[in-house]
């Protein structure tokens, strides 16, 4: 188990618990501060998600940053992998993986 303050750049994660079946992080060697000064620079073109990245880090300046990747499937268009930038508290636990988590279908619940 490792913190998420104390993760290594490049390494995979997932979640000790609670996590999507098929995610993992990791992290980038970028830090939360610099990612959301370049957000800033060009706010005016910033997405919603990216504009409360910026209000989120100014309230909480100690979120650390990861890469979250999502990989699955659908009946439509097969195997899927989306990649988005994501905010964690740094006492987030995390278990280190060996190799990245295949393309599982999604149950459809």
């Amino acid at each position: 188990m490792t913190l998420a303050e104390a993760a290594e750049v490049g390494l995979l994660y997932r979640p000790t618990a609670g996590g999507e079946p098929n995610v993992w992080f990791t992290r980038p060697k970028q830090t939360a501060a610099d990612y959301v000064a370049r957000l800033e620079k060009r706010r005016n073109a910033c997405t919603g998600r990216q504009l409360y990245m910026i209000r989120r880090l100014s309230t909480h300046p100690d979120l650390v940053l990861f890469v979250r990747h999502r990989r699955g499937t659908d009946l439509t268009s097969g195997k899927y992998e989306i990649t988005d930038r994501i905010l964690l508290c740094p006492d987030r636990r995390l278990r280190a993986l060996k190799s990245k988590p295949g393309f599982a279908r999604r149950s459809s619940t």
